[in-house]
């Protein structure tokens, strides 16, 4: 606000003026009035574990019932890379004067749990979430 009015003693022209006086006031009763919205989006970012080039019996197997089981080591890597590409996410986000925040995992089931039951969720009803889940 104080930038306008800066700039709109600065200038010469008095229809300008008197434009960016009216704009000021504009903003002015704009925030004065509280409607200004507040937008949330959710973005969400990828991962998967395929990370080398898969041949023939590779992709058959990946079709398979069987269900791959990750060391600590690779897990702790996956997720590494995978708060790598969120910061990322986020940079790009703040370049464009937005603010990123990742969810927690409380907040992320309480998300979820909302958009598969909504009528629940409008009333603020979330069921309580085993300590196993958040960890």
């Amino acid at each position: 606000m104080d930038k306008l009015k800066k700039i709109e003693e600065k200038e010469d022209n008095e229809l300008l003026k008197i434009q960016i006086a009216e704009y000021r006031k504009f903003i002015e009763s704009l925030m004065a009035g509280g409607s200004i919205m507040r937008k949330i989006f959710y973005i969400v970012v990828p991962f998967t574990l395929l990370e080398k080039q898969e041949g023939a019996s590779e992709k058959k197997q990946r079709f398979s019932a069987k269900i791959p089981v990750l060391t600590e080591e690779d897990f702790q890597r996956c997720k590494i890379q995978l708060l790598q590409r969120v910061e990322f996410v986020a940079l790009g986000l703040r370049r464009c004067g937005l603010q990123a925040v990742p969810l927690t995992t409380p907040e992320l089931i309480e998300l979820l749990w909302g958009f598969y039951h909504p009528l629940e969720a409008e009333r603020g009803y979330y069921p309580e979430i085993p300590p196993e889940l958040t960890t």
